[in-house]
């Protein structure tokens, strides 16, 4: 079960470089902060000044506006608003604050009483899945940074996540597979009418249960294959939502025969 420390460190991972925790760096960085050698204001600090993924994500000294919009889309999913961005924008223009302390107050924006309860929702669950792809043992950065952008506001979004890193894990080979699948669901929250995706999502959630009781009980042999018969169903959804109406059937499809549905793709 995660621990609060490990939720926190989490959502700076999100913050800062849009992507989950790898196992481990949240191990590492969790250590410091046991051990007393760093506290959060520390760690953001370093992060910040002395990590080369900071300038990999943002630029070498990125102007305020395009890290305050960088920072917006990693921790909310959407540009600041005009006076946030604003006074954000002045702020760090004047030397008022760094940008650690720019990063952190997003973050405890997103999470304030006085704040949106869908951004807070985003965050949490942006946060949970990170922490699950740390707990699997996973340390692919390409992968990580595919979770985060597979959730949203929608707690179904995390169920679908943690189940495909469980099956990922179950098979650490079909790694770049589960990766591509992760990336048709972000497809699929971005295309889809908001209207249809809380029904389609909440589909494609059972159908990935259901998959993961299948690895669990040692029923499927070739992860991958699944997985890239999960990617075409996930594609197909995206394309006709009424593809996966029935997600026991495609559930059932996918474990047995995971060669089927690429073929009837092929067919239509």
């Amino acid at each position: 079960m995660a621990t609060t420390t490990q939720l926190l460190l989490s959502e700076l991972y999100t913050a800062y470089f849009n992507r989950a925790p790898d196992a481990a760096g949240l191990a590492y960085w969790e250590g410091q902060l046991n051990n007393g050698s760093m506290d959060f204001d520390a760690i953001a600090q370093n992060w910040a000044n002395e990590q080369p993924e900071f300038v990999q994500t943002y630029g070498a000294n990125p102007d305020p506006d395009t890290l305050i919009n960088k920072v917006y889309q990693n921790v909310l999913g959407r540009d600041p608003d005009s006076d946030g961005a604003t006074y954000w924008s002045e702020q760090l223009a004047n030397g008022n604050v760094s940008t650690s302390a720019l990063i952190e107050a997003v973050v405890a924006g997103a999470k304030a009483p006085t704040g949106s309860a869908q951004d807070a929702q985003l965050l949490q669950n942006k946060a949970t899945v990170g922490v699950k792809v740390a707990e699997a043992g996973i340390d692919d950065i390409a992968f990580a940074k595919k979770v985060v952008q597979a959730v949203s506001a929608d707690t179904n979004t995390v169920g679908v996540v943690t189940g495909l890193i469980e099956v990922a894990k179950a098979d650490t080979t079909a790694l770049a597979t589960a990766t591509q699948t992760l990336d048709a669901v972000h497809t699929m929250l971005t295309t889809l009418p908001t209207d249809t995706l809380e029904t389609t999502i909440a589909n494609l959630k059972s159908i990935i249960v259901s998959m993961v009781a299948e690895v669990s009980a040692g029923n499927i042999a070739d992860v991958g294959a699944t997985l890239q018969a999960t990617t075409v169903t996930v594609e197909a959804a995206t394309q006709d939502p009424t593809y996966i109406e029935d997600p026991l059937t495609i559930a059932s499809t996918i474990t047995s025969d995971p060669e089927e549905l690429p073929r009837q793709m092929q067919r239509l």
